[in-house]
């Protein structure tokens, strides 16, 4: 018995109300939100926990310079494209356009 018959049974609903509330909840898209999000974090740590390992085992080889230069290069990259995307300064109230 789902909660809409048993409101109808407490006389707070209707027959044609409670109808309405099930086609409502039986049609009602389903968001995927928070398992996309987990999924992209559970993604973005096994990549960095393979990339650790990647560099812990061949730092021999690889050298503390090339290391020091792909952080460096990430880096830069990561600093470029925020001064890519950023808003313009305001003294405004700044709307979130993502949402």
């Amino acid at each position: 018995m789902n909660i809409a018959d048993q409101l109808v049974n407490d006389g707070i609903l209707d027959q044609d109300q409670a109808q309405r509330v099930n086609v409502f909840e039986r049609d009602k898209p389903m968001s995927v939100h928070w398992e996309l999000k987990t999924i992209l974090y559970l993604g973005i740590l096994l990549f960095m926990a393979g990339l650790g390992i990647l560099v812990y085992l061949n730092i021999d080889t690889i050298g503390h310079t090339g290391i020091i230069a792909a952080i460096s290069l990430g880096c830069a990259a990561c600093f470029y494209y925020g001064f890519k995307h950023r808003k313009p300064y305001t003294n405004q109230e700044v709307k979130d356009e993502s949402h």
